[in-house]
């Protein structure tokens, strides 16, 4: 039994290294000041955490139809893929929802969903119901609209961009902060509220020698 819990573990890990987001872990100081829009932060983050060019996702999401929701699920399906974003995006034009896109470009259900060791709720509650129900049953087949996807994907981003636990985010979820948000405000905690707080004190200490003399 120890044997096999071991052998599972050690593939579920080659799994995870084998296919990581190229900008997973990687918290880049923009260098913008506190007028920065969430708008820029976010996609400045989906940009770096995808590995992708800043301007190119700028004009990525002009062409998306909701670019807040489309935008992360578009670079996650193009990136578990590899297939051409142009092609991904036609897909959806002609009707087809982001699940069953993923589905079409044959994307492992278990990619969308990380293992909790509680029970996550809303709005997790039935995406995680159905991915229950596959583990135990793979044939059921799941259904997930594009809001259920994109909050998902952004948690990933969010866990993985930032380090956050998922237990906190998904409690920042289910007070109401959408992922932008969520994004912009560690964004702006980590490197511009802690960089005026450096230099508020720099000049206290300043001050304080200045008076000294």
């Amino acid at each position: 039994m120890l044997r096999r819990m071991i052998v599972s573990f050690l593939f579920s890990m080659i799994l995870f290294s084998l296919s990581p987001v190229a900008g997973a872990g990687v918290d880049v100081d923009f260098n913008l000041g506190v007028t920065a829009s969430n708008d820029d932060l976010f996609l400045r983050i989906n940009a770096n955490f995808f590995d992708r060019d800043p301007d190119f996702v700028v004009r990525l999401a002009k062409r998306l139809p909701v670019p807040d929701i489309d935008l992360p699920i578009v670079l996650f399906l193009a990136h578990h893929s590899g297939r051409n974003l142009d092609l991904i995006i036609d897909m959806h034009k002609k009707g087809l929802s982001w699940w069953d896109v993923s589905l079409r470009l044959g994307i492992p259900v278990r990619i969308y969903f990380m293992d909790f060791p509680f029970d996550p709720g809303p709005p997790y509650g039935k995406a995680y119901g159905y991915w229950k129900k596959h583990r135990r049953n793979p044939k059921y087949r799941i259904l997930l609209s594009d809001r259920e996807l994109y909050d998902l994907v952004t948690l990933q981003v969010a866990c993985k961009y930032y380090g956050l636990p998922p237990r906190d985010v998904i409690q920042l979820r289910q007070a109401g902060k959408d992922f932008k948000i969520i994004l912009a405000e560690e964004y702006k905690h980590r490197h511009i509220y802690q960089k005026e707080k450096a230099k508020e004190h720099r000049e206290k200490e300043k001050e304080k020698h200045g008076k000294k003399k």
